[in-house]
């Protein structure tokens, strides 16, 4: 007997991204935007000046307790971002949520046992934010025309986050390099990803921004 088939995960910006005449692909069961141009075209471009890519395929996990101290935490996997007293955010591989959930379930179950404190909440909030990926050395160009966060490197180095409003919509930044490239994870409603998108695209116009496909992407994360 056939194995039944995954149903694909489409993303926020799935209908932008064939509007864009986009070739799509699989990534870990999530139908997203290979190429718009050239893969190396694309690449190039981001190391030069600016590109944004729909990563909205990233594994989002939230912790949120009075009694969160994650200071001392590490997740395989996982990379943690504390955004203020009690509210961290855990990003992952499309693949490696399942396992990272369990880690952090359990983590979260053994803290509080300790510290005999109300139990941590956890959430897995994939599909409840979309996310964009700017980046290039105009990324923090192109983001002080939509926020009145500083995302100078002094104020959001690399490996920390903020919550902030960008054009006029609540989001999550998260800092996250790609080497010596600045690059920045856009988290917004689900229901706003498209509208984010359109407007970091309309802020990045000055500085040649245009759309990143996967397998740029992918070259540029190291995971080719």
């Amino acid at each position: 007997m056939a194995a039944a088939m995954q149903p694909v995960k489409r993303t926020a910006l799935y209908r932008t991204s064939l509007a864009l005449d986009a070739s799509m692909t699989d990534h870990a069961g999530w139908e997203v935007a290979a190429q718009f141009r050239p893969p190396n075209e694309e690449a190039q471009r981001v190391q030069d000046g600016v590109g944004l890519a729909d990563t909205s395929w990233l594994g989002k996990l939230e912790v949120r307790g009075k009694s969160l101290d994650p200071e001392t935490w590490e997740i395989a996997g996982g990379s943690i971002w504390i955004l203020a007293r009690g509210d961290v955010l855990v990003t992952c591989e499309p693949e490696d949520t399942p396992a990272v959930l369990r880690e952090l379930q359990d983590r979260a179950a053994a803290d509080s046992e300790a510290a005999s404190a109300p139990r941590l909440h956890v959430m897995d909030v994939t599909s409840v934010y979309a996310a964009l990926l700017l980046a290039g050395p105009s990324s923090h160009d192109v983001l002080q025309r939509l926020t009145a966060l500083d995302v100078s490197d002094a104020a959001l180095p690399d490996k920390s986050g903020a919550r902030t409003g960008l054009a006029h919509v609540h989001t999550t930044i998260l800092r996250q390099d790609l080497g010596d490239v600045p690059a920045f994870w856009l988290l917004v409603g689900w229901e706003y990803g498209a509208y984010a998108w359109d407007a970091v695209m309309h802020a990045g116009k000055a500085f040649g921004i245009g759309p990143t496909g996967q397998t740029a992407l992918h070259r540029l994360r190291g995971r080719a």
